[in-house]
């Protein structure tokens, strides 16, 4: 690695660290297996979910961050299906890892919702991701692919989403293009996190 990467990814790091702290983001669960990341927020808008939970403007949430070290690392010739099934195992065993934090800590009993937000599949590749997702449990609620329409929210979350796949997983980037790049949003209410991923769980 030359020393303008080195020093990129040393400035992307920084910022992450920095960012983490603001938005309180914070490890629940320590396994090796676990690729995910917690914080709280308030609801910013009204919904109903797929189960008819309504969620308020407000109400409190939990985002989900994906913990870009621990993404499994998708071989050269890009994704595969053995990489999605490692990526749906990590991610199940995450949820479940999420239920049982919930279960014992009094403290996140107001949440009504998990949400969580991604930049790193290109469209051909959405409606797959799409439907790994809602195997999963989540509901899709919106998407956006903003392409180069640097004035849009999107285009710079889609950047920051760039920087972080270059500097803590590069290989993910192989044969993506930046510009093809969608955004989705998943939302998952506590019950139905209960349900699915509760004590007696069954991943088979």
């Amino acid at each position: 690695m030359n020393t303008v990467s080195a020093l990129g990814r040393a400035g992307v790091r920084a910022i992450d660290f920095m960012l983490r702290r603001h938005y309180r983001v914070f490890i629940y669960d320590a396994d090796p297996a676990c690729i995910l990341r917690l914080s709280p927020a308030a609801c910013n808008r009204d919904l109903t979910l797929g189960d008819g939970t309504r969620v308020a403007r407000g109400d409190a949430l939990l985002i989900l961050h994906l913990w870009n070290e621990r993404l499994p690392l998708p071989p050269r010739d890009g994704v595969t299906l053995a990489w999605g099934i490692e990526f749906a195992r990590r991610a199940r065993q995450s949820l479940r890892a999420l239920a049982a934090y919930l279960e014992r800590e009094p403290r996140w009993d107001s949440i009504r919702a998990l949400r969580g937000e991604f930049g790193f599949v290109e469209l051909s590749q959405f409606a797959e991701l799409r439907r790994l997702v809602e195997r999963l449990g989540f509901d899709f609620v919106s998407s956006v692919a903003p392409g180069w329409r640097f004035w849009t929210y999107a285009f710079w979350a889609n950047l920051y989403s760039w920087w972080l796949m270059w500097t803590f997983n590069p290989t993910s980037l192989r044969g993506k293009h930046f510009a093809e790049m969608a955004r989705g949003e998943l939302w998952m209410s506590r019950a139905g996190l209960m349900k699915k991923y509760g004590e007696g769980y069954d991943e088979g």
